[in-house]
């Protein structure tokens, strides 16, 4: 205990010093998110501290020393290695009450992953920065009481090597296309950026949006994303990613991959080419405006009026062995907000033995290799709070209906629409109706609309599609794969049950740590703080158009949320970016739109790559 009280004040003094080295500034815990930031943006200061932050290299550091140091005296026992160490963000009560200027900050806490000699256990390591006043505990409240999972038969199952990639390269064959070699089309911001960005806190803002973006095991996530000044979304993350194989020998029947356990971390994103060269550039994502390639709006009659599709992206990336992950987050000016995800890289390829058999499971793409069948499968949580978080989800469903019509005396074929509310979480693990019939809302109806109708947040397959696994039962995943059986789930929030994977399950399968199939219990989903989670992904059948390279335009899947009845009318009224012309071409209304004017040095838009993909300057 007097080594512990020691090495707290020991951190404490230098923590102090620290501070009066650097008083006028933002507390240590989040400087490191302000270095590496590159190209234009509007400056603004965050109204709150981002307390979901990933942990800067100083806690990191603290942390490991600490428990290093101190485990002994802490109950921690003897562990063989620290895993992995990420921010514990505080439970949503807590947060909201902070976000919203209610509370002070709370405390803020590390969760440390821990290998023991038989099994992995979950610790929570604060409050931060380290003191006397800090302790660790094992995470149970998280974990529905056990936040231990075993080794079976105590010993630990080896990460799996799986299928070989081709190794062919991904440079320009030497062809030739017609015209190829002029400049092609580039995007430009005339006044620069339009967007507001801390970049100490990660809070941006952009027309009606403004939320804040943090770095977890499982990639870039956003929070407190609010609309018009009113909270949203509290939350959208990356769960887990898997590539389930199958195939005719058993290197591919038994390939199963879950991503995060890899290190999802994102990587380095290439100016002019990942996003635009005009685009602002951090060391985990980059931010830009950009001009869709089809108008928002447009009507013709006796005039004609068109409305601009502008859109606001906040992109990253990260290589995960053979494949690159795209993870786009895309804000529009109709309120909108669209998850992307898109995959590119070497596919992972089987033999060929020229067998009937061979064929069940691929193509032939070439002379002794088959692209193996897989499927790919990456599942987000959304948290929408729709004025308040006392919410509902609302069905709403066309369906083929005969009707006796009182002006004629006769039936018809027709239809009508069928709204309901999905009542419980044993109707929460939902497949997408087929011919798009039904969509799903996140909506308040204690605080219905003028009219009468239940506010919310629509959520709808956009590009490609949300997809659920096609094995049934796998038994590659054991128990560890039931958030990949279903395109989209309804659960009740609580926080014992934060994620819907745990990024070590693979290691027991049988007994993971988190079992989604166990969120499923009944519990009610009328006016409750409902939570989603949402699948998108591809089933991927490799033909020789993925040689070299899987490509991002036929591998991608995304999911929109959309005000319904939310608002008296589309958000995009608000934007001066549209026109309206009379059809004799007399009268024409731009708005007050600044319109574009002066030169462009196209020199400053080749960025120079050999210096490197970012720099510190603005």
């Amino acid at each position: 205990m007097a080594f512990k009280l020691l090495f707290g004040r020991l951190l404490g003094l230098l923590t102090v010093l620290k501070a009066f080295a650097s008083a006028d500034r933002v507390p240590s815990a989040v400087e490191s998110r302000s270095k590496d930031v590159n190209a234009t943006y509007l400056p603004t200061k965050a109204p709150y501290v981002n307390i979901f932050a990933h942990l800067s290299d100083e806690e990191d550091e603290a942390v490991r020393l600490f428990l290093n140091t101190t485990s002994s005296t802490l109950g921690v026992g003897n562990f063989t290695k620290i895993w992995s160490l990420n921010t514990l963000p505080p439970n949503k009560t807590v947060a909201v009450a902070y976000l919203d200027g209610k509370t002070p900050q709370p405390p803020r806490y590390a969760q440390a992953t821990l290998r023991f000699e038989c099994y992995i256990q979950e610790w929570m390591i604060g409050p931060l920065p380290i003191s006397n006043e800090t302790l660790a505990r094992p995470l149970d409240y998280m974990y529905n009481g056990n936040a231990t999972m075993e080794f079976p038969n105590c010993v630990q199952r080896e990460p799996f090597e799986g299928l070989t990639s081709p190794n062919e390269t991904v440079e320009w064959n030497g062809q030739t296309l017609p015209h190829d070699d002029l400049t092609a089309p580039i995007a430009v911001a005339p006044d620069g950026a339009r967007y507001e960005f801390d970049p100490v806190q990660n809070y941006i803002s952009w027309m009606d949006f403004s939320f804040l973006a943090a770095l977890s095991h499982t990639g870039v996530g956003l929070y407190d994303i609010r609309f018009k000044g009113q909270r949203i979304v509290y939350e959208v993350v990356l769960q887990e990613a898997m590539s389930h194989y199958a195939g005719i020998d058993q290197l591919a029947s038994e390939t199963v991959y879950l991503d995060t356990m890899l290190k999802w971390k994102p990587g380095k994103l290439v100016p002019g080419f990942d996003c635009p060269s005009y685009a602002t550039y951090t060391d985990l994502f980059c931010l830009f405006e950009y001009p869709k390639d089809f108008p928002l709006q447009r009507h013709t009659e006796g005039y004609y009026h068109v409305t601009k599709n502008i859109a606001f992206l906040v992109r990253s990336v990260v290589t995960i062995g053979n494949y690159d992950y795209q993870i786009t987050f895309e804000f529009g000016l109709d309120g909108s907000i669209q998850v992307l995800a898109r995959a590119s890289g070497y596919i992972a390829w089987a033999p060929w033995n020229d067998t009937a058999e061979d064929a069940a499971y691929g193509f032939k793409i070439r002379d002794d290799w088959s692209g193996a069948m897989h499927d790919h499968v990456l599942n987000f949580k959304l948290d929408l709070d729709v004025n308040g978080s006392t919410n509902s989800l609302y069905k709403t469903e066309f369906k083929p209906y005969k009707r006796k019509v009182p002006w004629s005396n006769s039936t018809i074929n027709t239809m009508k629409l069928e709204r309901s509310i999905i009542m419980n979480e044993n109707q929460g693990q939902i497949d997408w109706a087929p011919n798009s019939a039904a969509t799903y809302a996140v909506v308040n109806c204690d605080i219905p609309n003028q009219y009468g109708e239940c506010p919310g947040w629509k959520i709808y397959p956009s590009t490609g599609a949300s997809i659920s696994l096609t094995v049934q039962n796998s038994t590659m995943l054991g128990k560890a794969g039931h958030w990949a059986t279903h395109p989209l789930f309804a659960v009740k929030r609580k926080d014992s049950e934060q994620t819907a994977s745990y990024m070590w399950n693979y290691y027991n399968i049988q007994q993971p740590l988190v079992d989604f199939s166990t969120f499923f219990d009944g519990e009610s989903l009328d006016r409750e703080d409902i939570v989603l989670y949402f699948n998108l992904g591809m089933h991927h059948l490799p033909d020789t158009f993925d040689m070299p390279n899987t490509l991002f335009s036929g591998a991608q899947s995304g999911i929109t949320i959309r005000p319904q009845n939310y608002g008296n009318s589309n958000p995009s009224l608000a934007t001066k970016q549209m026109v309206h012309v009379a059809e004799d071409g007399k009268s024409v209304k731009y708005y007050g739109q600044k319109m574009a004017s002066g030169t462009l040095n196209l020199d400053a838009t080749n960025p120079d790559l050999s210096r490197g993909f970012l720099r510190a300057e603005r």
